[in-house]
């Protein structure tokens, strides 16, 4: 069943989510918070989530001629691109892909999607450890990493956490950066840091401030 998009649906996801380590562009990273968007609270399984293909569109900004050329180039690739998490309790690692099918039907102008299966744990009857929002503050980003870090944002200000500390390593694998991307720190700090970072303020009015910690021999960050 098709239904109608609404800016005011919670996205409701596990914190494991947030922390798990991904990369997505920004129009990857909407469809799939769509999508969740889409999830009722009672679901014990996955839906197959129908949208108007020209509805979609329009939601996330698109201005292209053939919106379907470009949104089967991106649902290709959320079944193809991995997410990678580990579970602090049981060690385990899972790794999965975003989507298990995505379904065009051409002639009525509509596509279905479906999350992969292996998701439900992060994304099903949560119970604790999970963070939610209205959709409607992420669809006006523009930057590939500000989705990132305003729910970096809410999942640590909603478990009363001010004040958090990254290693490198770690914020790296997070946001799927390459190890040999961004060997100058300034230019991560201009490429990906300062522009979510202002972006967040700009958009929402909310966002966070950052300092680099020095350790060792040369100061390393």
């Amino acid at each position: 069943m098709v239904a109608n998009m609404d800016k005011k649906a919670l996205v409701v996801q596990s914190n494991r989510l947030i922390e798990a380590k991904y990369r997505l562009s920004i129009e990857e990273q909407k469809i799939i918070k769509i999508l969740i968007s889409r999830i009722k609270k009672e679901d014990k399984d996955f839906q197959d989530y129908e949208f108007h293909v020209k509805d979609l569109a329009e939601l996330l900004g698109m201005t292209y001629d053939n919106p379907y050329v470009v949104l089967r180039k991106i649902t290709k690739n959320l079944i193809t691109k991995p997410l990678e998490f580990e579970h602090p309790e049981t060690s385990e690692i899972l790794q999965a892909a975003w989507l298990s099918s995505a379904r065009y039907r051409t002639g009525e102008g509509i596509v279905s999607l479906r999350f992969d299966p292996l998701l439900k744990p992060l994304l099903l009857e949560l119970k604790s450890y999970f963070t939610k929002y209205e959709l409607g503050n992420i669809l006006q980003f523009r930057g590939q990493y500000s989705i990132r870090f305003f729910e970096f944002r809410k999942s640590f200000t909603g478990r009363k956490k001010h004040e958090i500390t990254f290693t490198l390593k770690n914020l790296w694998d997070m946001l799927g950066l390459q190890k040999d991307e961004y060997k100058i720190f300034r230019d991560f700090k201009n490429r990906v840091l300062e522009p979510a970072r202002l972006e967040l303020l700009e958009k929402t009015g909310k966002s966070f401030t950052w300092e680099p910690i020095k350790q060792g021999r040369g100061g390393k960050i």
